[in-house]
């Protein structure tokens, strides 16, 4: 057993916990004291990591839907807690209430998230949104997770869990088969993510750029060197990493302290033409 599971919910004769189902959450200094306190019991008593889940469906308004997530992460903080996104159920509450989901995925900490969870959404009569353990794994549930997948914030040590609980499922296992074929193929395809890698390699084509247009006379220097445009700005970065000092765009931005640890760019570039003629002339 890897660790011991709970919905985060209210007094299981609450609202629709008198129902059997999981009572809705109100968040309360009371409420996050009792969860924090029974987190650190199960946890002396197993040995085992808690994890806890978002279960609300039918939260009253936007800003209980906000009150309830910081609510919950400041549970997680304080018991250490890890957490399970249901990614369903935070679909289902904030389109109840006419609220993008996407308002809440900047507020998890997802270094905190041990599992997500993902299933179907039913639509009522009335155009209210329910849990669906019985339905195919819903498209906004599928596009949540590409996005979540897409900004890295799902990492190869997050549990990913489809709940097909249902007994439905025994009628209809090539369905039931084809959402894991589709979690498969998304985890097998590569990542698209990559700002971060890219970032040192956008910041010096643009510095190429400024270069340019910094340098009057540059397409004759360009001319006079011998070699390609691409060859001489290559070059004069090379030359500028091999200064081991950082780069001023202005001069107006290096102050004294600066200003020994660093060298404008354009000088850098005066500096790297006049070692290529020295070396030419030798």
């Amino acid at each position: 057993m890897v660790s011991i599971g709970f919905h985060l919910c209210g007094d299981r004769r609450d609202n629709i916990g008198a129902y059997g189902f999981s009572s809705h959450y109100r968040c309360s200094a009371g409420a996050e004291n009792r969860a924090t306190a029974f987190i650190a019991r199960v946890t002396a008593a197993t040995g085992k990591p808690v994890w806890i889940e978002n279960a609300n469906f039918y939260s009253a308004s936007p800003a209980e839907i906000v009150a309830n997530w910081k609510s919950i992460v400041r549970i997680a903080e304080h018991s250490g807690a890890s957490l399970i996104i249901d990614l369903s159920h935070l679909i289902i509450d904030c389109l109840n209430n006419g609220v993008s989901p996407d308002i809440c995925l900047g507020m998890i900490p997802w270094d905190s998230v041990a599992e997500l969870h993902l299933s179907g959404i039913v639509e009522g009569r009335d155009g209210a949104l329910h849990d669906g353990h019985g339905s195919p794994v819903d498209h906004r549930v599928w596009a949540m997770l590409d996005t979540l997948m897409r900004y890295g914030l799902v990492g190869g040590d997050i549990y990913l869990n489809i709940e097909h609980s249902d007994s439905a499922w025994l009628a209809d296992p090539v369905a039931y088969r084809a959402d894991f074929a589709r979690l498969a193929s998304r985890l097998a395809a590569p990542s698209r993510t990559n700002g971060g890698k890219n970032a040192l390699g956008y910041a010096r084509a643009y510095l190429k750029t400024l270069l340019k247009n910094a340098i009057v006379n540059f397409d004759e220097v360009v001319e006079l060197s011998g070699i390609s445009e691409r060859e001489l700005l290559d070059g004069w970065l090379s030359h500028v990493d091999a200064t081991k000092k950082r780069l001023a765009l202005s001069t107006e931005e290096m102050d004294s302290l600066i200003r020994r640890e660093s060298i404008v760019f354009t000088d850098t570039f005066i500096d790297y033409i006049e070692s290529r003629f020295n070396e030419n002339r030798d």
